[in-house]
């Protein structure tokens, strides 16, 4: 929300998706330029979206959650339905929105395409296996897509990075967990306490980063005539992604063709 509302007032088009507008009264009343509910798992659900215009901006949401569907549980533990949800969202909703507005970027040689990834990218995190194969597939796609989209076609990408950010994302998937007891009694017990504890930590819950602050890096990222590969949007992810981007933070040494 912070995030369409910011580049919305900084006077560009925005189209926000969600899966039901009712559960965001307070974007309504602020209004973007645009807005509409849309099934992103259905090229159906996305022509009415690409019909507003040329979308500068896509923001990947479930209606309660920040940037497409969290999840904890073990690789084990996890039922198929459940992990071909969690990618529905995460991976096949941006390949969707991508292949949706590609080909228009392509024909007028001009755009960008930047979704919304995580450190979960690029650093595998206990209990997160299925989250962050979501996101490690989305990093490889973007990258792959960004070696050839600018230098043959002008289409720039650039992917997104946060880490811990002060919303109820993770608040709800924990409760999700805690309703469900399907890690509390079993083997997996200890393990999902132990990361409970290291990620309430001050050291942990002080440095989350502000909705609106994610936003500023979004809205810096639209603005921009070059803009880098990757954004990490804080101190906090940087830091925490430093061994696996310490030879080329950007990303843009290696987009070599």
């Amino acid at each position: 929300m912070h995030t369409a509302l910011t580049i919305a007032r900084s006077g560009h088009t925005v189209v926000a998706t969600m899966r039901n507008l009712d559960k965001t009264p307070c974007a309504r009343r602020r209004k973007p330029k645009a807005s509409t509910s849309a099934n992103l798992m259905s090229t159906r659900g996305l022509r009415g979206c690409l019909r507003a215009g040329r979308m500068g901006l896509r923001v990947h949401r479930r209606a309660h959650q920040h940037a497409g569907h969290g999840y904890i549980r073990s690789l084990e533990q996890t039922p198929m339905e459940e992990v071909q949800a969690l990618f529905d969202v995460n991976f096949y909703g941006v390949v969707r929105c991508t292949r949706a507005v590609l080909p228009g970027r392509r024909e007028q040689k001009s755009g960008h395409v930047f979704p919304i990834s995580s450190v979960g990218g690029l650093v595998g995190q206990p209990m997160n296996e299925y989250y962050c194969a979501c996101k490690f597939a989305l990093e490889g796609l973007m990258k792959s897509l960004a070696s050839y989209a600018q230098p043959f076609f002008g289409v720039r990408v650039a992917i997104i990075e946060p880490a811990g950010i002060a919303t109820e994302f993770v608040n709800r998937v924990m409760s999700d967990v805690q309703q469900s007891r399907k890690i509390f009694n079993d083997a997996y017990a200890p393990m999902l306490g132990a990361y409970q504890r290291q990620m309430s930590q001050p050291e942990c819950t002080s440095r989350t980063q502000a909705p609106q602050q994610v936003a500023d890096v979004v809205r810096t990222c639209v603005e921009a005539e070059r803009p880098h590969l990757r954004y990490p949007t804080s101190a906090r992810a940087r830091a925490f992604t430093r061994f696996k981007l310490y030879a080329d933070e950007t990303g843009d040494r290696g987009l070599a063709f």
